[in-house]
Order: structure tokens, then sequence, then C-alpha cells
């Protein structure tokens, strides 16, 4: 397609929807091991669609947002 740039290749819904179960999987999985759940939360939450993601009720806490 003449019109694409390199950044916008075919590849970039499969390396997305790999980055989002490796965050979901072995990436929180670790986190939570070495302690870390709340970054294993956000991990998490990194997977989720962009609406998904600001909608979930981990925000719901002032804690959470700082």
């Amino acid at each position: 397609m003449a019109g694409r740039r390199w950044w916008q290749d075919d590849s970039e819904d499969a390396d997305l929807a790999e980055l989002r179960s490796r965050l979901v999987g072995p990436g929180a999985t670790r986190l939570r091991a070495q302690g870390e759940r709340d970054l294993a939360i956000r991990a998490e939450l990194l997977a989720l669609p962009y609406d998904e993601r600001w909608a979930h009720p981990y925000w719901a806490s002032a804690s959470a947002t700082n």
C-alpha cells in the first residue's frame, strides 16, 4: 500500500496481542512472586483496551491514582 508508513505494518495487531498476553500472564505472575501486587495489577490493566482500562474499579480509590 503506497500510503502506509513503516510503523503501520500488518504485524502491529499480532505484536499488540502478544504483549497483552505477556502482561496478563507471565508478567503479572512474576511481579506478584516478587511481592509487587500493585504493579501486577497495573500490568494487567495495560493489557485491557483503553476505555476498559480507565473504567476498571482499580481506579476508584484515590491512592491508586497517585
